[in-house]
């Protein structure tokens, strides 16, 4: 919400008083609405993450989209985890997440350090995609 404000500061000084005109062209969105999105986003992707430091890699790729999910098997799934904990050590906890309206980044404590770990949702709230972020 906090990258729009500057937008519509603007386009009430450009519009010179006529922003009601503007802002009823505008489509609203409910701001509870919103964070409720990103709460369910969150909600997942921490499951996500937990099953797949619980070993559970066909429960994991079923948060998936179907058509990707077609693509990926649990084995593939399970060799990227364990290629991330050989890197960074056993998995310890989820330590925090923020969630956009498609990504939540989500960090988590390895036995070698902290790395964040992102999950990406269309908009059925089913992930599309999974990665870590290098340091």
């Amino acid at each position: 919400m906090k990258k729009y404000i500057g937008v519509l500061l603007l386009a009430t000084v450009v519009a010179g008083g006529s922003m009601p005109a503007i802002a009823s062209s505008v489509p609203r969105f409910s701001e509870p609405q919103i964070l409720a999105q990103a709460e369910g986003i969150a909600a997942i992707a921490e499951e996500f993450i937990d099953l797949l430091a619980k070993g559970d890699f066909s429960s994991a790729l079923k948060k998936y989209n179907s058509k990707i999910a077609e693509e990926i098997t649990p084995q593939a799934l399970g060799l990227e985890w364990n290629d991330l904990v050989a890197e960074t050590g056993p998995f310890k906890a989820r330590i925090s997440s923020k969630a956009d309206s498609e990504v939540v980044e989500v960090t988590c404590e390895f036995e070698k350090g902290n790395r964040d770990l992102v999950v990406i949702f269309n908009d059925r709230n089913e992930i599309v995609g999974f990665d870590t972020v290098q340091e």
